[in-house]
């Protein structure tokens, strides 16, 4: 009798569990499906927040008052044909009530201005809020949903406040569960009150009690999991799966009663049971059976997680398709201000032949002078597309950041205004760093420029330096040991949402609209801090402001006041023999006028195999002048080849890129950015012709 009576066990304890199993899943695609319809509603309900929002961004409060009875019959055509939303209204910043899509006029006395979610969603702790579930006259049940109402200026409005129907979702629910008379499911806030629940229960219980089981599983496990245990509701033992709503503060639960999960068992046991076979065999047979039941349960959960991985799949291609949309908004950007540096040259081009047509000289200067600002914009701006992409060349020296900050002072204040001040708070013995001047003074200005933008009524910008060294608890932790100088820009402003701040040091991110600006802003900062070898971190609270911290790494105590300058250097009364290579036509010519207007001789090569033909026909040359971006034959592999033709042969090269370190240019070879003036022209080949020592012809 032992082997049979412990073959029964071992096929019942395997029937049993796979009765669970059988409604672990079973309850985890009825929440799926629930959680689908529920999201529905509740986005429903944000549209139409968001279409109001959007209606009355423009509008104040006394706005809307004047203009009460248009604004409610807009909102009422709104949710005319939206039975998910039973009511619609607004309030004001003080939370009293100035327009409803049901009622007109309002009672303009009503407040919740001295209710706590009014004041959390105002502060910006909570974005948005499930109200209590109340009772109807028609003995219905409803929930408030309510979130903020921003102005243009990002300024909290008031609130946007919707009714949903309890009821609805309970009839939706019983649906659900019509042949499932053992279960039950509803609608639950992250604090385990009931929004809506089927079977109804009386609106007593609609707040957690003291043997609520839900609220703790959720501060265990927030995104979802099993519960077990004893409903505080009815003292019905049930086992249940739970799962929070994405993007709501809500949870969708549905459970069995253990009893009916007890009964399934006994009833599969029954058959086995009652065949009148030797015990032996039937016990075989129903662990036999059990088992490839478990086997063909494991192969649903192994289908359940196929299909997350394929869900895993689609949300990547959604991200990558949100980023492609990102680098649209960014390229659009980039566009409309360069041509609006194109228009501007263009436009003073073509006033110059005008002006000299009708004999106006006198303005001839001021025209020019106007297409070269316009130009050098465009210059600064592929700089700050190069810092953006970390693909610039930062001349790394140290320099004293207290001696930057007293330099552009008065530059700072003017550029915030009158409305803002600045207070500066510059540590005592300020360690020298080791970074590019130029770059961290254009991005100190850059963030008190994001300030400013972020103060629109004024405030205060305090700019702080701190030394900072391994152990100390602000150091931010992907930094290597060493000592840091940080250099601080905390403004009073409107601050950046959690979503927002997260994203703000990310590439191809930015809040400004189409046309307003590449964005490039803070990723240029970040960019330049981390070549520097330090780092970028923001603090930021949503209507306190924003601090920007910047980390650089701390320089040798000795360091240069300021940088030496190189020394001019003329080429005048020389005529030099040019071989000029360079693919592109009108830069080859540029080059080459500005050339023959000091007296040089130039030949000139459209690509470098023409340009080592005519080395090798025996021209005798002072100077090579090459392109480095060169279709076929780049610049640098045409030096080399020159170099064994000519060995010592001077060489300038003229590149776009910005770090001279990744183009692996021959021994002292020369190179001259993109976009050069005339005079940078002149004097890198002054300063090539005199390191090479060259007699002039």
């Amino acid at each position: 009798m032992v082997v049979p009576i412990l073959l029964f066990a071992i096929g019942s304890y395997a029937a049993y569990r796979n009765v669970r199993l059988e409604s672990k899943v079973e309850l985890t695609n009825l929440v799926a499906m629930a959680e689908a319809q529920v999201k529905e509603v509740l986005d429903l309900h944000r549209y139409v927040g968001n279409t109001v929002s959007r209606r009355l961004s423009t509008l104040s409060s006394s706005d809307i008052i004047a203009d009460e009875r248009h604004l409610h019959a807009d909102l009422a055509d709104l949710i005319v044909d939206l039975p998910q939303v039973k009511n619609l209204w607004v309030t004001d910043e003080t939370g009293h009530d100035v327009l409803s899509g049901t009622k007109f006029p309002v009672d303009h006395r009503y407040s919740v201005g001295d209710q706590q979610h009014f004041q959390l969603i105002r502060d910006g702790h909570l974005q948005i809020f499930f109200g209590n579930v109340q009772s109807t006259s028609d003995h219905h049940f409803e929930f408030t949903i309510a979130r903020a109402r921003q102005s243009n200026s990002g300024q909290f409005g008031g609130l946007i406040a919707t009714k949903a129907s309890s009821s609805d979702f309970i009839e939706y629910f019983g649906t659900l569960f019509r042949d499932r008379p053992t279960y039950s499911g509803g609608i639950y806030r992250d604090d385990g009150a009931v929004l809506a629940r089927y079977p109804a229960i009386d609106p007593g219980y609609l707040a957690p009690g003291p043997n609520d089981i839900l609220a703790p599983a959720i501060a265990r496990n927030p995104e979802g999991g099993v519960i077990q245990g004893r409903s505080a509701i009815d003292g019905k033992s049930r086992f249940a799966i739970y799962h929070k709503l994405p993007d709501y503060p809500v949870y969708i639960v549905v459970a069995r009663k253990e009893t009916s999960i007890f009964h399934q068992w006994l009833q599969s046991l029954f058959p086995y049971a009652a065949v009148g076979i030797p015990a032996s065999i039937a016990l075989f047979l129903l662990s036999f059976v059990a088992l490839r039941r478990v086997e063909s349960e494991q192969h649903a959960v192994a289908q359940a997680e196929e299909a997350a991985r394929l869900r895993e799949v689609a949300e990547a291609a959604l991200r990558q398709s949100q980023k492609i949309e990102s680098i649209g908004l960014l390229t659009a950007g980039i566009a409309h201000d360069f041509n609006n540096m194109l228009a501007a040259v263009l436009g003073y081009l073509d006033l110059i032949p005008l002006h000299l047509a009708a004999g106006r000289y006198a303005d001839l200067g001021r025209l020019v002078t106007a297409a070269t600002r316009a130009a050098e914009r465009g210059a600064k701006l592929t700089s700050q597309l190069l810092a953006f992409a970390r693909r610039s060349h930062l001349e790394i020296r140290p320099f004293d950041m207290t001696e930057l900050l007293s330099d552009i002072g008065d530059l700072l204040q003017r550029t915030l205004g009158p409305t803002i001040s600045i207070r500066l708070r510059l540590a005592q013995g300020a360690w020298p760093v080791s970074s590019a001047r130029d770059q961290i003074e254009a991005s100190i200005l850059n963030l008190a420029i994001n300030a400013r933008d972020a103060m629109e009524s004024g405030g205060v910008l305090t700019i702080e330096t701190r030394n900072v060294s391994s152990g100390d608890p602000t150091l931010p932790p992907e930094l290597l040991d060493g000592d840091y100088l940080m250099i601080s820009l905390s403004d009073t402003g409107t601050g950046m949402t959690e979503d927002v701040k997260a994203k703000a040091l990310e590439p191809f991110f930015t809040t400004k609209a189409i046309g307003k600006g590449t964005g490039l802003g803070l990723s240029m900062v970040f960019g330049i801090s981390q070549q520097s070898g330090g780092t970028c971190t923001i603090e930021s609270e949503v209507g306190k402001g924003t601090t920007v911290a910047i980390y650089l790494p701390r320089a040798g105590d000795a360091f240069p006041s300021a940088v030496p300058q190189q020394p001019a250097m003329e080429i005048a009364g020389r005529t030099l023999n040019v071989l000029l290579v360079d693919d592109d036509e009108s830069v080859r010519s540029f080059i080459a006028s500005a050339l023959d207007e000091t007296g040089h001789e130039v030949t000139e090569a459209h690509s470098g195999d023409q340009a080592l033909a005519i080395l090798a026909a025996g021209l005798d040359f002072d100077l090579l002048i090459v392109d480095y971006a060169m279709p076929e034959m780049n610049g640098a592999e045409v030096a080399r080849r020159a170099r064994q033709q000519r060995p010592g042969l001077p060489i300038l090269m003229i590149t776009g890129f910005a770090d001279n370190t990744a183009l692996n240019l021959p021994p002292d070879t020369r190179m001259l950015s993109k976009p050069f003036r005339i005079a940078e022209l002149r004097q890198e080949i002054a300063r090539v012709l005199h390191t090479a020592s060259v007699p002039a012809h």
